[in-house]
């Protein structure tokens, strides 16, 4: 499901829908990190953070 989250986050960036894009890398970066999946949580914040700035 994360991933879901993750790849419609870029969907949404590439439609200029930033608020959309931060609130969908927040999600996946929060079930991934449920997941146990600290790989793919670092890579959602750091989306997180480039959109945030």
């Amino acid at each position: 499901m994360a991933i879901a989250y993750y790849n419609r986050g870029f969907a949404r960036y590439g439609l200029k829908d930033y608020q959309g894009a931060i609130e969908d890398f927040r999600q996946a970066a929060n079930l991934y990190q449920e997941q146990g999946n600290i790989e793919d949580y670092q890579d959602a914040l750091n989306r997180l953070q480039e959109l945030e700035n």
